[in-house]
């Protein structure tokens, strides 16, 4: 048995491989550091929750482990409430775990409540019928017990004193425990708000814009470069994604390295590595390459190479295919025109900036031969 880490990057580093001892690990941190929100997971089983609290990881329960144990102390320091919880994020639970467990528990002091945690889409999946005393829940009640903690500690905005320098350090620990959840898939906390509703009464309206700013701008290329023809080389614009194969001037890419010129319209950034992405909607432009054929782009001599790619804003990123990217972000390309028509010019005039630059700076090992741009 391990007493729950008193400080969260503790927590963090308990468990770097398994990522439900891991997330174990956060839970029970905060569970320890906000008495307030321990209090409150005791009372949604309905078991003594005055405290103190001791929070454990990794029980010992005769021969078997389980994963998270909160106890609430009597004034005598007896153990007055005790709840297990087994939590599942993509594994399933084991044959009779959870009768082993209720085996178990009902031999040690105090009330008690058994509990599995799992994923929402997960419930419907868990073993049934539960018997008193025992039950499922998700990570996503979780982090709505955390915020309905934090809104009592901090009003309906807690989330601004977070922000500050010298917030309190309970709301931030709750914060992170509710982003924890968010960012692993595990609970969608913000609410469906007014905002959302006018921007999908607006979103038919701007996808068309979009789909036609996407033809205007294909237009002003078709005299330097015009779309390739053939089966697989455009997809039709569908919800603000669409790309088109473009045919360029032979040059080192295409021949050296068996590449196709591609431009591409897309909801977010994927192309980029993931420590640059924006994820907004953006156009991107450059070659598209077979592995096979473009791994030598990311050996050791090319390292200044890329760099410059980089130092331009062009990316070089291996998802599948090789793909050597420039991005041009709607928000820029606001600005780029008055009309559709100007901005259309706008992004085709960018297309061609970049598919120059990428053609006219071959890697080192191109330079000099047959497949360099001439001079």
């Amino acid at each position: 048995m391990t007493r729950a880490a008193g400080l969260l990057l503790e927590a963090t580093e308990r468990d770097v491989i398994d990522g439900e001892n891991r997330l174990t690990e956060i839970l029970a941190s905060v569970l320890r550091m906000v008495p307030r929100f321990a209090a409150r997971l005791m009372s949604e089983f309905k078991l003594p929750c005055e405290g103190p609290y001791e929070v454990n990881t990794q029980v010992h329960a005769d021969g078997k482990f389980v994963d998270m144990e909160v106890l609430s102390l009597g004034s005598d320091g007896g153990v007055a409430g005790r709840l297990w919880a087994e939590h599942k994020i993509d594994a399933k639970f084991g044959p009779s775990q959870m009768e082993n467990y209720l085996d178990r528990i009902q031999r040690r002091p105090g009330e008690w409540h058994l509990v599995g945690l799992v994923r929402e889409e997960a419930l419907n999946r868990v073993p049934g019928p539960t018997p008193p005393n025992t039950s499922y829940g998700t990570w996503q009640q979780i982090a709505g017990l955390a915020e309905h903690v934090a809104r009592d500690l901090g009003g309906l905005r807690w989330r601004e004193a977070t922000r500050k320098e010298d917030g309190p350090a309970n709301l931030m620990l709750l914060n992170e425990l509710i982003a924890t959840l968010e960012r692993r898939g595990l609970a969608h906390m913000d609410p469906f708000t007014t905002s959302d509703v006018y921007a999908l009464m607006n979103v038919t309206d701007a996808l068309g814009r979009l789909e036609a700013l996407w033809d205007r701008s294909q237009q002003n290329l078709l005299a330097r470069f015009p779309p390739s023809t053939g089966e697989g080389t455009r997809a039709k614009f569908d919800r603000g994604s669409a790309y088109q194969h473009l045919e360029t001037s032979t040059c080192w890419a295409t021949d050296g390295y068996g590449g196709w010129g591609d431009f591409v319209c897309e909801p977010t950034d994927w192309w980029k590595p993931e420590a640059r992405q924006m994820g907004v909607p953006c156009f991107g432009v450059g070659f598209v390459f077979d592995r096979s054929r473009a791994g030598a782009l990311f050996s050791k001599a090319l390292e200044e190479w890329r760099r410059d790619l980089e130092e331009r804003g062009l990316s070089l990123a291996d998802g599948g295919y090789v793909r050597l990217y420039g991005t041009l972000y709607l928000n820029e390309v606001v600005t780029g025109g008055l009309t559709l028509d100007d901005q259309g010019q706008f992004v085709a005039r960018w297309v061609g900036r970049t598919l120059d630059h990428l053609i006219e700076n071959p890697p080192p090992e191109v330079r000099g031969s047959a497949l360099a741009p001439a001079e």
